[in-house]
């Protein structure tokens, strides 16, 4: 046989290996892949912060008249409080540069990615003409920020009367290494931020340009689509938001153990309610998950298909063991409804379709236009 039909032969057989375990586990197949497990990528943020503590301890002893090489760790008073202002001096400097990379040379690439989105869901008519113009505008508006960006612009990380840079901090972290992000306003102008944490957990902590560009791709373009999420054009979203309550809403949970007992002891009749209001109240969250999974689909139709599970396990992993049902989704949720279900995910990923006849029946997935014409999972 010739060696290029051999090679061919195999690379078919891995894609469609690959493809099988994310069609019958997601989440495993995302969030235990070698490298992008949640433990592996608080691995590498630990330890950048340990030699970031270590340095900004070294600072401190001199600056108290301390001598080198004898550290004594602060405790209190003004000591503590110098500390900790160079432990995140100390990390901005070092994260700055992957910010650089990961960050802003890729911001009108994901931007791009998310706005061919736009276009297909208005061909597909579930977006009007002027509403894709609209939520095109607000995209290319929407200001990126970085820590450095921030702090150069409010003055430094002393001001805490800037509301912008207190949101950072709450979101970040005083060291801005907590793995987070968020969407904000500054007057009428929308902007995200991701936290340098975010960026640091990447496979290669930051010195792998494409790994960079994989770890951001859902997270940014989840945080650009706030601005255009159920909170702003609720009513794009309604026959979505109907068909997860209907596919999928008893998969969400309203964080409580106890209001989910009661919730459980009531008529059947109030199932249907019950499910509508589990799927409303993370409306805004799975809505902007609803453009991350789009964005992250155009880029996936870019790859060969033996590249694109790790493609989705890099930009999807920084959700894996999130347990939150506060404001958001539980990471599994995210992952096994608003991502594999997605109709052009499973096309996509090589999904076959289940069998009609299987116990418990196979869900359909969810799309702008309502449930999609066949089960996908």
């Amino acid at each position: 046989m010739n060696i290029s039909i051999l090679a061919i032969t195999a690379l078919t057989l891995v894609s469609t290996a690959q493809a099988a375990d994310f069609c019958a586990n997601p989440y495993d197949a995302i969030c235990e892949a070698p490298g992008r497990t949640h433990a592996e990528r608080e691995a590498r943020v630990q330890l950048l912060l340990a030699d970031v503590k270590n340095e900004a301890l070294a600072e401190t002893t001199l600056h108290f008249g301390g001598k080198e090489g004898k550290f004594k760790i602060p405790f209190f008073g003004r000591e503590m409080l110098y500390y900790n202002d160079q432990i995140a001096k100390i990390a901005a400097d070092r994260l700055t540069p992957l910010e650089l990379n990961a960050v802003l040379d890729n911001v009108e690439r994901v931007k791009g990615y998310l706005k061919d989105s736009l276009v297909e869901q208005n061909v597909f008519g579930n977006i009007t003409d002027a509403e894709r113009a609209q939520m095109t505008d607000i995209v290319d508006r929407t200001q990126v920020y970085t820590q450095f960006g921030l702090l150069k612009k409010y003055g430094g990380s002393g001001n805490l009367l800037n509301l912008n840079l207190l949101s950072y901090h709450m979101t970040c972290g005083f060291d801005g290494l907590s793995n987070n992000a968020f969407a904000s306003l500054e007057k009428d102008t929308p902007y995200i931020v991701l936290c340098p944490g975010w960026l640091v957990r990447a496979v290669g902590a930051g010195a792998d340009t494409s790994e960079n560009f994989r770890n951001i791709i859902q997270v940014m373009s989840h945080e650009l689509g706030h601005h255009i999420d159920a909170g702003k054009f609720p009513q794009i979203y309604t026959r979505f938001m109907g068909c997860l309550a209907r596919q999928h809403g008893e998969l969400l949970q309203f964080g409580k153990d106890w209001y989910e007992s009661l919730i459980a002891s009531l008529p059947p009749e109030y199932g249907k309610f019950t499910k509508l209001y589990k799927v409303f109240r993370h409306s805004r969250e799975i809505t902007a998950d609803f453009w991350g999974a789009q964005s992250v689909r155009q880029y996936l139709a870019t790859l060969a298909p033996n590249q694109r599970l790790e493609s989705l396990q890099t930009a999807w992993s920084g959700i894996c063991g999130s347990q939150d049902e506060g404001v958001h989704p539980t990471g599994r949720y995210r992952i096994e409804v608003l991502l594999r279900s997605d109709p052009e995910i499973h096309r996509l990923m090589g999904c076959a379709q289940p069998d009609r006849a299987s116990v418990p029946a196979p869900k359909k997935g969810c799309t702008l236009s309502g449930a999609s014409s066949g089960p996908v999972f």
